[in-house]
C-alpha cells in the first residue's frame, strides 16, 4: 500500500482522483518499461455516470427493476441445462493442448512482447464512499482495503480515502518482480514533484 496526503495531490483545477491516477499509472509505466520505451499502454477506470445526464439520475438508481434482472439471472441458469454441460465437457475433452484453452479463457488479456504480460492498468477510485462510518460491532475501522485484488495480470489500483481523511492509500498489484520498484519510484518522485508548484 502507498500513501499519499491531500497536500502532495494538489494540482489547480485537477481532481484529486485524476493526479493520483496520472501519477500511478506514470510510475507503473517507468517499473515495467524494461527497455522497451514503444510498450504502448492503456489506462481504465469506472466513471459515474448517474449524474452527467440531464435530468441525472436519481442518487439510488441501480437500474432495472429487481423482477427484470432476477429474470435474466434465471434465464442464465437455465441455459445451463443436460445438453449445455455436456457440450461443454465434449468441447474440452476434444482439445489437444489445455494450455490453450486455459490461456483463452484465464489469459485473453495478455499481450505478447517484452513486458510478457498485460500492459494496461485500471486504477478504481473508492473516494467518497462512508466506509469508515459503518460500525462492525468491535468499532469503527482503521483501514480499508481491497480483499481481493488480483486475479488477471492486468495492473491494478484502489484509491482509498485515509480513515483520518487527512490522505489517501493505495492499493496496487502488479506482477512481484515490479513493486519495490514501484515503492522506490513512488516515493522519490513525489519528493521530487512536491518540491515545485504545479
Amino acid at each position: 500500500m502507498l500513501k499519499l496526503t491531500k497536500h502532495q495531490v494538489e494540482i489547480r483545477s485537477r481532481t484529486n482522483f485524476e493526479v493520483i491516477s496520472g501519477y500511478i499509472w506514470r510510475c507503473v509505466c517507468k517499473v515495467r518499461v524494461e527497455g522497451n520505451w514503444n510498450q504502448p499502454t492503456r489506462l481504465t477506470t469506472l466513471v459515474n455516470c448517474r449524474n452527467r445526464l440531464n435530468p441525472p439520475l436519481p442518487k439510488n438508481y441501480f437500474g432495472y427493476p429487481l423482477c427484470y434482472v432476477v429474470g435474466k439471472v434465471r434465464e442464465a441458469i437455465e441455459k445451463v441445462n443436460n445438453e449445455y454441460v455436456r457440450s461443454v465437457l465434449d468441447y474440452v475433452e476434444n482439445q489437444k493442448d489445455m494450455n490453450w484453452l486455459r490461456d483463452k479463457f484465464y489469459n485473453f488479456a495478455r499481450r505478447n512482447g517484452q513486458f510478457g504480460g498485460d500492459p494496461n492498468f485500471c486504477v478504481y477510485s473508492w473516494t467518497n464512499f462512508p466506509f469508515y462510518e459503518t460500525y462492525y460491532g468491535w468499532g469503527k475501522p482503521d483501514c480499508l482495503a481491497p480483499g481481493f485484488v488480483n486475479s488477471d495480470s492486468i495492473g491494478k489500483a484502489f484509491v482509498i480515502d485515509e480513515g483520518n481523511g487527512d490522505g489517501f492509500v493505495i492499493s496496487v498489484c502488479l506482477q512481484p518482480f515490479h513493486i519495490d520498484a514501484l515503492k522506490k519510484l513512488f516515493y522519490e518522485d513525489m519528493e521530487m514533484i512536491t518540491s515545485f508548484k504545479l
